[in-house]
């Protein structure tokens, strides 16, 4: 039954034009959507994921170049609990002295992992002569 229904409505040539240029309408609007799809995965393939050593209670390499939007991954190698502390220039504690933590205390083999924002100095918060630095690289 449905096939006579597409049958008689596609026999009038109004209605057929009207079916092709439904379909090319489709075809575009789908087409325009995959295309931003694409470059949207261009701009994710861009981005690179580094990686942060904590070993010997220490940050390996202490100082690390990414670009804005590139991950940044720190996996806890010693046998002792580190975390991930964000440095300002008041001893490294905020206004409501409390420190500015961004990652939970790691244990042995965990990670934790951050999305760069912006340049920073860090230290672990359990143990605060360990300290490291995110620079952000230039653009070129």
């Amino acid at each position: 039954m449905f096939a006579k229904i597409i049958q008689a409505k596609t026999s009038n040539p109004r209605i057929l034009g009207l079916l092709v240029f439904v379909a090319g309408l489709f075809y575009l609007i789908s087409a325009s959507a995959f295309e931003n799809d694409s470059s949207n995965q261009n701009q994710r393939l861009d981005v690179k994921t580094h990686r942060i050593l904590i070993s010997g209670f220490a940050f390996k390499p202490k100082t690390l170049k990414v670009k804005v939007g590139d991950k940044v991954v720190w996996v806890n190698k010693d046998f002792a609990p580190h975390n991930i502390s964000k440095s300002n220039k008041e001893n490294k504690i905020d206004s409501t002295n409390r420190q500015l933590t961004l990652s939970p205390n790691l244990m042995e083999k965990e990670k934790f992992e951050l999305t760069i924002r912006e340049g920073f100095d860090y230290y672990c918060g359990l143990h605060p002569s360990m300290t490291g630095r995110i620079v952000i690289a230039n653009r070129n």
